[in-house]
């Protein structure tokens, strides 16, 4: 059998440092100063440190455990455990406190829900500078002028509107309404009546309600677009759906710059 000389050769147990890096200068040369003494460099330009002792440690470790470590070498960076234990333990620190933090949110049962925000200005052209926009329903002691009397059946809501578009300390004005009708399963739509609202600045409480004498049936559903309007000019533009016990508004925005409202409007 032909030998393979490419093998490599058990290596001697004589320590060699001949294939070892040895230390580069900055100054271009090999040697002993401060600067130079403790690092060394790898075929990939990664810079290691040595300690000043390393000789020594290596021969004293070695009568030791019995082997060579005179070709060990230590990196600059070294991960040490302790340092490893120190970060593991600050990240699981802060996963506790984070999860701490959401289990004590969900156990309380708490969501958190931004404020609410102004409208933004809605503003028309110069032929309808003014503009009606629902604010916001109204209940408690401020309802008490929008309900249903106890022989009615039905639904009331009472809802506040802010008028943009109006000078500041302009004084009252009185604010009418008018009906469409869009769906009315029952023909119910003449039980609405448009009413007359007044001012107070620039808001006005508009009591949206279809009472009958007679209960309605479950299936009920009366669809109007309703308009505010003020001196003749319309002002707003909103959908009303009645049901039996139930009054929802869709609001519809003014286009910028125009006297149409949205098509598609909103709660």
């Amino acid at each position: 059998m032909q030998a393979h000389t490419g093998y490599l050769s058990k290596p001697s147990s004589a320590p060699t440092t001949s294939g070892l890096l040895q230390p580069k200068s900055h100054c271009g040369q090999n040697c002993a100063c401060s600067s130079c003494s403790g690092k060394i460099n790898d075929s990939t330009g990664r810079e290691f440190r040595a300690a000043a002792s390393s000789a020594a440690a290596a021969s004293t470790m070695g009568a030791r455990f019995g082997h060579d470590f005179s070709r060990v070498r230590v990196r600059a960076d070294a991960f040490s455990p302790a340092h490893h234990l120190t970060i593991k333990g600050q990240l699981q620190a802060a996963e506790s406190a984070s999860e701490g933090t959401s289990k004590t949110s969900a156990e309380s049962g708490e969501e958190t829900i931004p404020g609410p925000s102004e409208s933004p200005i809605e503003t028309g052209g110069p032929n309808c500078p003014i503009t009606a926009v629902f604010s916001s329903t109204l209940a408690g002691q401020e309802k008490s002028s929008c309900q249903l009397a106890q022989n009615q059946f039905g639904a009331a809501t009472l809802a506040r509107f802010v008028l943009h578009g109006v000078q500041s300390g302009a004084g009252s004005s009185s604010v009418t309404e008018q009906f469409k009708s869009l769906k009315d399963n029952y023909g119910v739509f003449g039980l609405l009546t448009p009413n007359t609202y007044t001012t107070s600045g620039n808001i006005f409480d508009d009591c949206y309600i279809l009472a009958s004498t007679k209960p309605l049936p479950s299936d009920l559903e009366l669809e109007v677009e309703q308009n505010h309007l003020l001196g003749g000019q319309i002002i707003s533009k909103n959908i009303i759906t009645y049901t039996p016990g139930r009054v929802s508004i869709r609001s519809c925005k003014r286009q910028a710059g125009s006297c149409d409202f949205a098509t598609v409007c909103r709660r």
